[in-house]
């Protein structure tokens, strides 16, 4: 979901129990396992084959079951409505049927009609506990779904850091250098120190009020780092991004598009760095319950505060795609090519960034009876090449600039409650150039208290 960024289609995954249980029918040997098919062209002729044998036996209730059952795990969910709707024709004590009723109606985004079979569900005196929880998990997010203004997510933390190279000092020194894209030159080398940490995030949806799920999706982030004796690693970022999500189709997990206008701000050692805005356009795509296809492109204008020091102000095109893999719901894997260009003022810091990404996010039981939520690893690995086209002049250098970034991480979040929990977090970048005054290594760390919406 994030970013956690996963499909749309997780929210319901994150819900959904298997799809039938053994016993569906008193007095009917309804199959208890999920048939499982050696691709999809095979499970969708066996579903053609059900079909067939339906329109000679159109009121047999197990022949019902297995095509609903079958159109559920390709998704058709038109199919499995029609189908489990007549079998309520003919039986109306299927509380069963009337919960998956109300799974796939949720699945296509008809939450009034899935609230009104899964309330039903709940009217039934002897359902399971296991059951009366799921439908209630499910009615809760229907709730949150169909309301004009929501928080889809939103978190803050605060804690303490450790940076090896807090003033993010170059390996080697050199007097006038302009190491890691900051401004101000560095007269030492790597220092580290401790500091404090604050962050928060912030995603808000105002429904459009049609019925494939668009909204006006705002996100807000913000990052603030102040060390306890190198001023030049105090930072300050914030920003914006507000724009309309739109299905491209009629489906709730179908194609979606994002046109959006984005703000932030950067301060460094306790003055303004820049301000940069501009526009842009996300493209979101479930491909199956497993598989989903994202990326970007965006364009925007760096201003660079300090007036004083010109050819710093550019512009900024970024281009991505990627692919989530969701073998099971707890576990979403993402890589992610980028490439990015930015066109100074002064044509010695243009420069071209292609860059490849992998991350993963694994939620997992705690195993302590003592604590109500899920905790979860968050991992990343990062690969950038990044070439400036022009003479270093003012280096005095007649070469171009070449570098390659590999960056990795991981965040532990132990949850305690549903709201609370305690984030860790390691990470490290290391720079090297063909100037080796802008190669650079830093390993940070990070413990801070955790809210979560």
């Amino acid at each position: 979901m994030g970013v956690r960024f996963a499909c749309a289609f997780c929210a319901a995954l994150l819900l959904f129990a298997p799809v039938f249980p053994a016993s569906l029918f008193p007095g009917h040997a309804a199959k208890a396992q999920t048939p499982v098919f050696a691709s999809q062209e095979a499970a969708r002729a066996e579903q053609k084959v059900l079909f067939d044998r339906l329109r000679e036996e159109p009121d047999n209730l197990d022949l019902m079951a297995e095509y609903a059952r079958l159109s559920i795990l390709l998704e058709d969910y038109e199919a499995a409505i029609s189908t489990m709707e007549r079998m309520l024709i003919y039986r109306q004590d299927l509380p069963q049927v009337r919960r998956e009723l109300g799974v796939a109606y949720f699945n296509i985004g008809s939450y009034e009609a899935a609230e009104l079979y899964l309330t039903q569900v709940l009217a039934q005196d002897d359902l399971p506990p296991a059951v009366r929880e799921n439908v209630q998990a499910y009615l809760i997010e229907i709730d949150q779904r169909t309301q004009t203004n929501r928080f889809v997510y939103g978190n803050a933390g605060v804690g303490l850091i450790f940076s090896t190279n807090a003033n993010l000092g170059p390996d080697v020194i050199e007097s006038g250098l302009v190491p890691g894209g900051f401004l101000d030159p560095l007269d030492s080398g790597p220092t580290e120190d401790f500091g404090v940490r604050a962050f928060g995030s912030l995603v808000h949806d105002y429904d459009l009020q049609n019925a494939n799920s668009d909204v006006w999706r705002t996100e807000f982030s913000t990052l603030g780092i102040r060390y306890f004796d190198v001023s030049e690693g105090n930072l300050t970022f914030a920003r914006v991004r507000t724009g309309p999500r739109l299905s491209l189709n009629d489906e709730e997990f179908g194609p979606k598009i994002r046109p959006f206008l984005t703000l932030s701000h950067l301060s460094v050692d306790d003055a303004s760095f820049y301000v940069q805005g501009g526009l842009g356009v996300e493209f979101q795509d479930t491909l199956s319950t497993f598989l989903s296809l994202f990326g970007h492109v965006s364009v925007e204008h760096r201003d660079v505060a300090d007036r004083t020091i010109d050819g710093f102000d550019l512009f900024r095109a970024e281009a991505s795609a990627g692919l989530a893999y969701i073998p099971t719901r707890d576990l979403t894997l993402r890589g992610t090519f980028i490439v990015e260009q930015e066109v100074a003022d002064e044509f010695e810091n243009t420069n071209t960034e292609i860059a490849l990404r992998f991350s993963a996010d694994y939620s997992y039981e705690s195993g302590l009876s003592w604590v109500d939520s899920k905790w979860s690893t968050n991992g990343f690995l990062d690969f950038r090449g990044r070439i400036f086209p022009g003479d270093q002049l003012r280096l005095d250098l007649d070469e171009p600039r070449q570098d390659f970034d590999f960056s990795a991480g991981i965040t532990q979040i132990f949850g305690i409650t549903e709201n609370l929990g305690i984030q860790a977090d390691i990470s490290t970048i290391v720079r090297r150039s063909n100037i080796q005054t802008f190669g650079l290594d830093n390993v940070t760390l990070g413990i801070s208290a955790l809210y979560r919406l």
